[in-house]
């Protein structure tokens, strides 16, 4: 949803002129990507167990959580609220803000 809105704020803005648009959106998001690249690893490692002893834990761990009281499970879930999320990592345009060219607005089509 990120790429899809900077990238049609961007051909907005361009005037339509999709090699500007493409190293505008490039520009904008390529630490997003990079960030969201590195999370990716990071929780593939997590996910996909590479030893049994990783998947009797994920297993383990997975069971746990399912019985815990919900008291403790919400408690959780309000800590993990308060870790960085790659969505987090970006500031997003107001395109509708943004000029999109000489006689031209973002939603004239």
């Amino acid at each position: 949803m990120v790429g899809a809105y900077v990238l049609a704020g961007e051909l907005a803005v361009a005037g339509g002129d999709h090699e500007r648009a493409f190293r505008a959106y490039e520009s904008e998001l390529g630490e997003y990507v990079r960030h969201s690249w590195k999370m990716g690893r990071r929780m593939a490692g997590t996910l996909v167990p590479d030893s049994r002893f990783q998947l009797w834990t994920t297993l383990r761990g997975t069971w746990l959580l399912a019985h815990l009281p919900h008291g403790v499970i919400r408690a959780l879930t309000r800590l993990r609220r308060t870790g960085v999320r790659p969505h987090d990592t970006i500031e997003l345009k107001d395109y509708a803000a943004t000029p999109a060219g000489p006689g031209r607005s973002l939603s004239s089509g």
